[in-house]
This record gives structure tokens, sequence and C-alpha cells, in this order.
């Protein structure tokens, strides 16, 4: 299966307006270097195959949903899992998630969840966050809009380390 689009992949494919996959590419589509020559290509219908039905799950009683316009809401009560870099369920759309809402009920953020997570914008966490774990946020370059809250108790190491948007 699919894992990366190369420079020009769909280069002057003028016909070409859907093309189905079980990844999401979806942010891809709008980068002229991999549609140069195509109009319809860089407005494309991109058709997203449903995931495995655990995919959902990030926390022993928390879970997870993402939008087509790239918000990624964590909801359930307790602790989310802690992982390596390259085994939190949404890896694979890390690309595509914009903005992340942390619903109320959600206790902790785990090691890694958003780390690499080039494109987020904007976190939104509940007053319920007692621990932001190691490497959390690592390298969310364009991360430029989080409040953290006076509930907050623990931030691990390297919670935020390469986020240059960041204002204090």
């Amino acid at each position: 299966s699919v894992t990366s689009i190369g420079e020009n992949a769909f280069a002057d494919c003028t016909s070409l307006e859907t093309i189905r996959s079980t990844y999401s590419y979806r942010f891809l589509f709008g980068r002229t270097e991999i549609a140069d020559g195509n109009d319809n290509l860089k407005n494309a219908q991109f058709i997203c195959e449903p995931w495995l039905e655990d995919m959902d799950v990030c926390g022993d009683n928390i879970q997870y949903t993402i939008t087509t316009d790239g918000l990624l809401k964590i909801t359930g009560t307790g602790d989310m899992y802690d992982y390596n870099s390259t085994d939190v369920p949404w890896y694979k759309i890390q690309y595509d998630i914009i903005n992340v809402i942390l619903e109320e009920d959600v206790t902790s953020i785990g090691k890694t969840a958003f780390s690499w997570c080039q494109y987020i914008k904007t976190v939104s966490m509940s007053n319920n966050i007692k621990k932001i774990s190691d490497s959390a946020f690592y390298n969310c370059s364009r991360l430029s809009n989080i409040t953290i809250s006076d509930s907050v108790e623990y931030i691990g190491y390297s919670a935020f380390e390469n986020c240059y948007k960041m204002n204090g």
C-alpha cells in the first residue's frame, strides 16, 4: 500500500479527479509539486476507506475522531496511552491534523501523542488535564495557540520542543 507520494507523481494527469486509498493524503493534494499541471487534482475528491474498527481508541476509555477539515477530537474518561512516534493511531494521517480538542474528562496527554504533527495550529484542552507527557507536542512546528490550564501538574521532557510558533 502507498505510504508516501513523490514529487510530481500526478503531474499533467489532467483527467484524474478521484483517488481511492486506505490512507489520507488530503493535505498533499494542495501542493503544486505533487499536482503540477493538474488543476483537477488540486481539488480532487480523495476517498479514504475505513480503518480497522479498533483504530479509534487512544486510551482505556479514550476515543478519537478526525474530521475532513483536520479537527482531531479526543473524548472519553481518563488517560491517553503513551506511544512512540510511529505507533500513534493517527500516524498515517498526521499531516491532516490542524486542530486538536481534548474534551473535559481526558486527564493526560500521552507520550509522543502529537509528536511530529507539524500542521497542528491549535490545541484546546480541558481544565482536567493533569499531565502533558514527554515529547507530547515535540516538533509541532506550526502550533501557535494552546492554553495550559492551572490543573496541569506535570509537563514532560521535550513536551513542546521545536514548537517554534508558540508565544509566551
